[in-house]
């Protein structure tokens, strides 16, 4: 009996030493795989980083790993197709056929030059005419990216919203709709806009308070009954003389609360629309003339927090949006590049 016990004793110690054996040596492969892989990954990582933010988030994304702190992909329904936008401090760099096509792009003469700038509220309202309220989209991604960038502040609060620049109320109705408890403010540089935005308030009986307001002129006076707690420029700027830039920004001081915020999305640098002006379209660095008589210019972010802390805002935020417009039917991947920040009054 003693042997047979001893047998049974002998015969499971020989099986444990042998799967603590086996268990030693699946460990030992399994520290040389992770080796290998750390070093294989950390190689990737190392190539990754030269790739443009765009590319570099797509093979990340492939390989399984985490984004990093202020990069991130996002997909959207907002055009045909999607689009997929990539968080960076850097613009875009060009490929030598686009340097070329800047190069091919000539100044037009000062004549042309005084003649938009006299003719910059008729064309807008030309412009208002022309399209009325069917050009642009309901910006219904407002929402989630004022809450991103406002993550401090509780929007479902009664806060005064100001939308400078608001056109025909593509982004002041959405707001409206995803933070019922908003008290609207809204102006713009053309007299057609700010009516069509009104009459659309009245139909769909939202309170908005309404006006006509050029930032582009010095002034002292706001032109509502009290300062906004948030307010937007959303390719405002860009569609002002450069050389007014700073009265603009400094013009948003009075229209905002101290502690209040500021959001400015814009175009950027290396823009693919920058790039695909032809001749007669350049009218000074970055700054363009589209056909219908608007303008665009294109900014470095950098330009932007300069803007806003000569007029006394403080940046919080800063990025370049490099956004991959896809529409698969027509088979066009475009670049589009954005600047966006955000500044608090001091």
């Amino acid at each position: 009996m003693k042997t047979q016990l001893a047998k049974f004793e002998e015969s499971d110690d020989t099986a444990v030493a042998e799967d603590g054996k086996k268990a030693m040596e699946l460990e030992a492969n399994m520290s040389k795989l992770l080796v290998k892989r750390k070093r294989i990954a950390t190689d990737m990582l190392s190539a990754i980083s030269e790739c443009s933010p765009l590319k570099k988030c797509e093979l990340l994304d492939s390989i399984g790993v985490e984004l990093e702190p202020g990069e991130w992909v996002r997909m959207d329904n907002e055009e045909e197709g999607g689009f997929k936008s990539v968080s960076s401090m850097t613009y875009r760099e060009l490929t030598e056929e686009e340097k070329k096509k800047l190069q091919q792009q000539d100044v037009v003469n000062e004549f042309k030059q005084k003649k938009l700038e006299a003719e910059a509220q008729k064309n807008w309202d030309r412009f208002y005419n022309r399209n009325r309220d069917n050009f642009f989209k309901d910006r219904n991604w407002s929402g989630q990216d004022l809450q991103e960038l406002c993550h401090d502040m509780d929007l479902t609060v009664p806060l005064t919203f100001l939308e400078a620049g608001c056109g025909v109320g593509n982004m002041l109705f959405p707001m409206k709709s995803a933070f019922p408890n908003l008290r609207l403010q809204g102006f713009d540089f053309s007299p057609r806009a700010v009516q069509m935005c009104s009459e659309r308030a009245t139909e769909l009986g939202i309170e908005l308070e309404s006006t006509q307001v050029d930032l582009s002129v010095p002034s002292s006076e706001s032109a509502f009954s009290e300062q906004a707690d948030l307010a937007t420029l959303i390719f405002v700027l860009s569609a002002i003389h450069p050389d007014k830039h700073a009265i603009a920004v400094q013009n948003m001081r009075k229209y905002v609360k101290t502690g209040g915020s500021v959001i400015v999305r814009d175009y950027g640098i290396h823009d693919y629309a920058m790039i695909r002006f032809g001749r007669g379209a350049k009218l000074g660095d970055r700054f363009y003339v589209r056909q219908d008589g608007t303008r665009a210019f294109y900014f470095r972010i950098e330009e932007l927090v300069e803007l806003f802390e000569a007029a006394g805002f403080e940046c919080v935020h800063k990025e370049y949006l490099h956004r991959q417009t896809i529409n698969h039917q027509k088979q066009l991947n475009v670049p589009r590049i954005f600047v966006q920040a955000r500044f608090v009054k001091h």
